[in-house]
C-alpha cells in the first residue's frame, strides 16, 4: 500500500488530486476462480454485502435469475440474447454457501480483495509484512462487486462434453455481457478484471477469447487483463503443414512437468494420430485412437484425449503392451492431448459466435 501510494488516493492527499477516490459509485467486475462470497473483505463496516451480483455461468443448480441482454454484432445489428443460468443478486442467496459456492481455490478472493477489499485493522503475523500501517485492504474499498466464476460447470460438461466449442471462453463472454448489462441498469461505471492464468489459443488475435475481448473493448468498455504466469516465456511456434506431415515436440524426461498444446487453423476435416517415443531407450508407442474433427461449420473446436498409461488405453492383447507401457510409465504418469482447431483468422470472422 505504501509503494503504490494508495492511501494518498483514498484520502485525497496525493499530489494534484482534486478529491479522495475510494471507488464509491463504481462497479468492479472480476472473472476469476475461487471466491469466498462470505469473506469480511466484501462487506462494508456495517456488515452489508458489497457483492451485488454473482454469476456462475452455466450452473443450473444455482437459484438463478433470467437475464436477457442486447448485444451488437460487427455489422451494427442488435440481437437479444438470453444469458446462461447462474446469475444471483439476492444477498441472502449469495451468502448461503449451500446454494452458491465456488470452492475451487482462493485466487479469486485474493484478487477481489486487492481490488476492492474493505480497509480493516489487523495484527501482522510477521512485523516485516506491514509494520507501519497495520491496515489491510484494497485499492477501491467502497466499490461494489460483480464476481464471475472462471470455469465450466458440471452441467455444461454433461450437456456438451469436451468435444464442443470452447465453453470456457464462451462463459467469459457471457460474464462480460452480464456485468455490462448490470452496470447499465445501475447507472454506474464498470471496470472488469480477468485472470486467465495461462495462454489461450493461437497467438495472433484469432482465438475465441481474443475476439470476444476485442469486440467488448471496441464498444468502449474498460477491461484489464492479466499478462499471465507465462508472459515472459517464448512458448509459441507456428509452421505450415500438409497432409501426412508430423509435428514433433521433444521434452526432457527429467523435468517435473512437460506440456504441449497443438492448435490447427483449417477449414478441412482433420485427423490427428499421437505417438510417444523414448529417444534414449529407442522405443515408440503409436496410439490407435485418432482424433477426428469436422471443423468446417465451426470457428473453433477443441478435442480432448486423455493419456492414461495405467488403464485401458492399451489393448491387453497388444504384444508390445508389457514392454512399452512399463518403460513409458517410468516417467509418464498421466496427461492429455488438447487440440484446438480454428477455421480462420480474426479478419475473416463476420460476427462473434453465439451458443
Amino acid at each position: 500500500r505504501n509503494k503504490t501510494q494508495v492511501d494518498e488516493v483514498l484520502t485525497g492527499n496525493g499530489q494534484s488530486l482534486p478529491q479522495a477516490y475510494t471507488g464509491k459509485g463504481v462497479l468492479i467486475g472480476l472473472i476469476d476462480g475461487g471466491f469466498d462470497f462470505t469473506h469480511p473483505a466484501f462487506k462494508d463496516k456495517d456488515g452489508n454485502l458489497r457483492i451485488k451480483s454473482v454469476y456462475l455461468a452455466g450452473n443450473s443448480e444455482v437459484p438463478s435469475e433470467k437475464v436477457t441482454v442486447t448485444k451488437t454484432d460487427q455489422q451494427g445489428n442488435t440481437i437479444d440474447m438470453n444469458l446462461l443460468p447462474g446469475i444471483v443478486t439476492d444477498p441472502k442467496v449469495i451468502l448461503d454457501t449451500l446454494q452458491v459456492k465456488d470452492n475451487i481455490e482462493s485466487h479469486g478472493t485474493h484478487c477481489a480483495s486487492i481490488a476492492a477489499g474493505r480497509i480493516m485493522d489487523y495484527t501482522p503475523t510477521f512485523v516485516a509484512r506491514d509494520e507501519n500501517s497495520g491496515k489491510l485492504g484494497g485499492m477501491a474499498p467502497d466499490a461494489e462487486l460483480f464476481l464471475c466464476e472462471n470455469g465450466v460447470s458440471d452441467y455444461e460438461t454433461s450437456m456438451y462434453g469436451n468435444l464442443s466449442d470452447d465453453l470456457l471462453s464462451y462463459n467469459k463472454m457471457q460474464s462480460l455481457y452480464a456485468m455490462k448489462h448490470f452496470a447499465r441498469q445501475q447507472g454506474k461505471p464498470l471496470v472488469v478484471s480477468i485472470s486467465s492464468n495461462n495462454h489461450e489459443g493461437l497467438h495472433d488475435g484469432s482465438s475465441t477469447m481474443a475476439r470476444y475481448i476485442g469486440n467488448y473493448c471496441k464498444e468502449g468498455n474498460l477491461l484489464t487483463l492479466c499478462s499471465s504466469n507465462e508472459a515472459d516465456d517464448s512458448i509459441y511456434l507456428a509452421r505450415n503443414i500438409t497432409k501426412g506431415n508430423s509435428v514433433s515436440v521433444w521434452h526432457d524426461a527429467t523435468a517435473s512437468v512437460c506440456k504441449s498444446n497443438f492448435l490447427f487453423r483449417t477449414d478441412k476435416e482433420i485427423k490427428v494420430d499421437l505417438a510417444i517415443a523414448d529417444a534414449q531407450k529407442n522405443i515408440i508407442k503409436r496410439f490407435n485412437l485418432p482424433l477426428t474433427s469436422k471443423s468446417t461449420k465451426k470457428f473453433e473446436q477443441e478435442l480432448w484425449f486423455v493419456v492414461d498409461l495405467t488403464t485401458n488405453l492399451y489393448d491387453d492383447n497388444d504384444e508390445y503392451y508389457d514392454d512399452v507401457c512399463k518403460e513409458l510409465c517410468h516417467y509418464i504418469y498421466d496427461g492429455y492431448l488438447r487440440i484446438s482447431i480454428n477455421a480462420g483468422g480474426a479478419s475473416t470472422s463476420k460476427s462473434i459466435p453465439t451458443a
